[in-house]
């Protein structure tokens, strides 16, 4: 997961323009949930490979995760560390029947936030629809989002949204 810096933020470290909002309670929605899990299970990782992922991406992540104020925030990963984190990535990653409503219990919501927000982090443009309900969409499948204005791009070019 190599990210390259532009000269000015190489010797900070970190992007001060690439921000990622934190998943906060509120977007726990069922629609949010199976986009998350649509997302995890495209991801074609084993159980075993989630938190080492998940762990080295929020490691090499170059940009900040912010609350909603926009103050930087350091996520807990101490949520992966429990005996049966495999069997909740097993889970997040089956898909789930036609009519079934997914749903977090309050002991696995912290770990979903975290994942959801390094994952929110390392492909926004996929995370822009996350918990939306997309008009006329029969199949329910993935969404793309409609294409980035030339405005809303990082003036760096390896940070720009290619359309």
């Amino acid at each position: 997961m190599a990210h390259s810096l532009c000269g000015q933020c190489y010797f900070q470290g970190f992007c001060r323009r690439l921000t990622s909002r934190a998943v906060t309670r509120r977007e726990l929605t069922p629609v949010f949930l199976r986009n998350v899990r649509a997302h995890m299970r495209g991801k074609h990782l084993k159980p075993g490979q989630w938190k080492s992922y998940l762990l080295k991406a929020y490691q090499d992540y170059p940009g900040r995760i912010v609350d909603k104020d926009g103050n930087e925030l350091d996520l807990d990963t101490s949520v992966f560390d429990g005996a049966n984190v495999r069997t909740w990535f097993r889970d997040m990653t089956r898909e789930l029947t036609a009519g079934v409503t997914p749903r977090v219990r309050k002991e696995s919501r912290k770990r979903l936030m975290v994942a959801a927000s390094i994952l929110k982090a390392l492909d926004p443009v996929a995370a822009i629809l996350w918990g939306s309900v997309v008009a006329n969409d029969e199949a329910g499948g993935p969404v793309s989002p409609s294409p980035v204005r030339t405005s809303d791009e990082c003036p760096y070019r390896h940070f720009a949204i290619i359309a």
